[in-house]
């Protein structure tokens, strides 16, 4: 029995029996995909831009959500046409740029981690935007974030100019890998899901709130239609591959998908001159 439980942790559950679709399914860890999230916004933490050196000036700021927008610059055509700078912004602490207390809509678990982050008071962080082309502001928005979010663009374009592009929430639904192993690949490659409420309401809050000039709705890039339409999202690529792990972060398959669609985004496209 010994034995038999050892091989099946070196053969990883003897996932070799599988067929391709399902092993490849079975072979998804959370946690290595957790690490493949952070892992480039991370070593890209206040990175200093090259003078004079090839590509446009990007900064990007915010939470996971931004962590899967440098994967996708890296996983499609924008890689070797931007040079990325990042700060974090921790999801609950506002990615907002005020001239007053937010403390009382931080969650009650936040407070020290949101000065630690510092939003965009420290001055390394205000000097990357100033020598930036384009700042992009990503979320998982929340409702009470999501409705002071206009009022901090103000700010931004008031003290560092007309820069910005605020991408929208996403959401894949429930993911269940276990779900989904028991159901054939032909029909399991057709899945949709259903996206929550709350994100559909907040990605029509931001698009009704911020111009479309500086939106973009990252749900409508990667489901292929308008969601509000539907409110369903699809969950893998058309070659069987899953686009997101958890509902919610991007898979390598994901972040290729959303990063072939950006370059052809308009307020992207315009601003960096392609």
């Amino acid at each position: 029995m010994l034995l038999a439980g050892v091989s099946g942790h070196v053969l990883n559950g003897f996932i070799d029996r599988l067929n391709p679709d399902d092993r490849y399914l079975a072979s998804i860890s959370p946690s290595n995909q957790g690490t493949y999230v952070r892992t480039r916004f991370d070593a890209r933490h206040h990175a200093p831009f090259a003078p004079g050196g090839n590509g446009i000036k990007l900064m990007v700021i915010g939470d996971s959500f931004a962590k899967d927008l440098v994967n996708a610059i890296y996983e499609g055509p924008l890689a070797n046409r931007v040079q990325v700078s990042t700060h974090q912004i921790a999801a609950g602490c506002g990615n907002l740029f005020l001239t007053r207390s937010i403390e009382d809509q931080v969650t009650n678990s936040y407070p020290v981690l949101c000065r630690q982050d510092g939003r965009y008071n420290q001055a390394t962080v205000q000097e990357l935007i100033r020598q930036s082309d384009q700042v992009w502001v990503a979320s998982d928005w929340q409702a009470w974030d999501a409705a002071l979010l206009p009022e901090s663009l103000a700010n931004l374009e008031r003290t560092f100019g007309d820069k910005f592009v605020i991408f929208g929430t996403k959401n894949f639904g429930a993911i269940n890998i276990k779900k989904m192993l028991a159901t054939p690949a032909p029909k399991r490659h057709q899945l949709q899901n259903q996206i929550s409420e709350t994100s559909r309401m907040i990605n029509r809050q931001l698009a009704q709130t911020v111009d479309a000039t500086h939106f973009v709705n990252v749900s409508d890039l990667i489901c292929g239609t308008p969601v509000g339409t539907s409110g369903e999202c699809r969950v893998f690529t058309a070659d069987g591959r899953l686009l997101s792990y958890d509902g919610g972060h991007l898979t390598v398959d994901g972040a290729r998908e959303l990063g072939a669609k950006l370059i052809d985004v308009p307020a992207i496209r315009n601003a960096l001159s392609f």
